[in-house]
Formats: structure tokens, C-alpha cells, sequence
């Protein structure tokens, strides 16, 4: 079956806040190889560990979920903070693609991320900089004004924003009545222990969320690392939140919601790379939300649009003519 059209993506304002991160992408063997040779090195008392070229480029979850909305046609805008090295990468990286950066401030320090990609794994290393606390105090009249009047707006990265849950209680207030799709990705929280049962607590931020995306890592902390299996696991979550939760892995998703489930095989491929490609999923996602797609169709692009990222040689997220 041919997929539908993204044409109605050009008619759809969205925003996405808060994080931009400056990335250092590095490449490494498997990581049982790469410790062991960093473990001979510091054994030595220091010296090289000789890599491939490191990728520097814009980041975070908001940039690249914002990025890659823009690139399939959206108009978008980013509500972000970083310092004036971050700002122009930001600039650079992302130019020719119409996604407004009115909203990035500049500020003395910002965050950075050391993506360490090894085998099927990346762990990064990451100074939150203004993330860690951005909350509804940093935006400003006008960023509320633009909020307000938005077909969606998409809060992410709450784990590293001791913020997230004022943030996100601030937008669900001010958004109720509004037609707006409120998306949120809260990104790895395990390590802020009880916030965790805190954020699924607030009510009032789930009763205006339409959609919570989540990868396998995250719905396991989320549910206490239950044994049950990871759809079953969506479906409880749903019912808790009364929301679509939309869980993606590699090679399947699921979306759920009221107790309901509809899964989505994905596309097998042999990535190039791996950080940034839950957000490249995530706003395929969002592009079907918006359109109005049935789950099925919605996670299918999901899949497309992040299999053509982790895969094109550009290192872009793709156009809707590449897709």
C-alpha cells in the first residue's frame, strides 16, 4: 500500500522545548573491545585510543525531533537555550530546513553530549547545561503566545530537567481548551528514582496529554521493570494515563490507548548510526498524529522515517520525496 501524503504536514505549526544539546558522536568498536582498550590506556597512566572522524552536530531530544519535523515539511519551531558555539552549529546544521529558531536563547554555558555509538548500543555522556532547570518561568510571553496557537506541541527530555514536571503541569494548564496535540517523550528516567511515580501521580499533566512516546528502556523503568511482556506493559500504561502510549523498539512498535493495542512490524536495516534515531521515530509518529492516520499507517512512517535516518549516508532525517 502506497502511503498517504504528508502534504497536510505544510499547514501544521509545531512546537517543540526544551533541550538542545552540542553532540560529539563517536564511533567504537563493540564495547567489550572498546573498554578493554581503555582499560589498557589508563592502565598506562593515559594516552590515545585512536577513533573514526567524530561527527559534531546539533542535538537533543527537542532539536531533533523539531529537525526532522521541519525536513518532512512541517512548520516548526524550537524553544531551546545554549551558548554561543552551540547556537551556531545549531544554525548551521540545521539551514535550508525552515525550522524557526527565534526562541533559542544564548546563554553563558550549554549542554553537551559525548555519544559514545559501540556495536548496537550508544551510551552518552551528557552535561544538561539551562536543561537541568527549564521551567515554565524560562519562557516568555511571546514563546507562550506561541505555544498557545500551535496545531501541536511536543515537551521531551523531562529526565534531565529537574524541571519537567512544572514544565509540564504549566503547558498542560496552559493548552486545556485548546486544540493543540500535546506530545511528550520523557526520555531515560532512571536515574530520577521516586520524580518517576511523581510525574505518573500528576493528573492534571495526563489529562491533557495526547500521546507519550517511549522506547522499551523507558517503558521497563516506568512500570518498575515488570516481568509482563512490553505491549501488555503499554496497555497498562495507557489505561493509567488514559492516553496513547507509543512504544517503539528497533524492529516493532506498539501503539496503545484505553486498553486497546495495535502492533507494527518494523524495517530490518544495518544502521550507520544510532543516537537521534528515537526522535527521527518520534516525529514520524507525530506527523500521523497530526494527520489524522490510523495507528497502523502512523507507525509504519514512524519506522520509515527513522529507518531512512539511522541509514542515509547525509546523516539527515529524510524529505518526504526520500521517503
Amino acid at each position: 500500500m502506497p502511503t498517504p501524503s504528508l502534504a497536510g504536514l505544510r499547514r501544521k505549526r509545531i512546537v517543540c522545548l526544551p533541550d538542545f544539546f552540542l553532540d560529539a558522536v563517536v564511533r567504537l568498536p563493540p564495547w567489550a573491545q572498546a573498554r578493554a582498550q581503555m582499560d589498557r590506556i589508563a592502565a598506562h597512566g593515559g594516552g590515545n585510543l585512536l577513533v573514526p572522524p567524530i561527527t559534531f552536530k546539533a542535538g537533543g531530544n527537542a532539536t531533533n525531533l523539531a529537525f526532522a519535523l521541519a525536513r518532512l515539511g512541517a512548520k516548526v519551531d524550537l524553544i531551546a537555550q545554549t551558548d554561543a558555539v552551540g547556537r551556531f552549529v545549531l544554525g548551521e546544521s540545521t539551514k535550508g530546513s525552515g525550522l524557526g529558531l527565534e526562541h533559542v536563547r544564548v546563554e553563558e554555558t550549554g549542554p553537551t553530549t559525548i555519544a559514545l555509538e559501540t556495536g548496537s548500543s550508544n551510551v552518552m555522556l551528557s552535561h544538561s547545561g539551562p536543561v537541568r532547570e527549564f521551567g515554565p518561568e524560562r519562557l516568555s510571553a511571546k514563546a507562550w503566545r506561541l505555544i498557545e496557537g500551535a496545531d501541536a506541541v511536543a515537551a521531551v527530555n523531562w529526565a534531565q530537567n529537574r524541571k519537567g514536571t512544572a514544565l509540564l503541569r504549566a503547558l498542560a494548564r496552559r493548552l486545556a481548551g485548546r486544540p493543540a496535540f500535546f506530545f511528550v517523550d520523557t526520555a531515560d528516567p532512571r536515574h530520577r528514582g521516586a520524580d518517576r511515580d511523581g510525574l505518573l501521580g500528576a493528573k492534571s499533566i495526563w489529562r491533557r496529554v495526547d500521546a507519550w512516546g517511549l522506547n522499551e528502556n523507558e517503558l521497563r523503568a516506568f512500570t518498575r521493570d515488570e516481568r509482563s511482556p512490553l505491549p501488555t506493559l503499554a496497555v497498562s500504561l495507557s489505561r493509567r494515563t488514559q492516553g496513547f502510549i507509543d512504544l517503539h523498539t528497533r524492529t516493532w512498535a506498539v501503539s496503545a490507548r484505553a486498553g486497546e493495542k495495535v502492533h507494527v512490524a518494523g524495517e530490518r536495516s544495518r544502521p550507520l548510526r544510532l543516537t537521534g534515531a528515537g526522535d527521527a521515530w518520534n516525529a514520524g509518529n507525530l506527523a500521523g498524529h497530526l494527520l489524522g492516520w490510523g495507528p497502523r499507517q502512523r507507525l509504519a512512517l514512524a519506522h520509515r522515517v527513522a529507518t531512512r535516518y539511522v541509514t542515509s549516508k547525509t546523516a539527515l532525517p529524510p524529505t518526504p520525496r526520500e521517503l
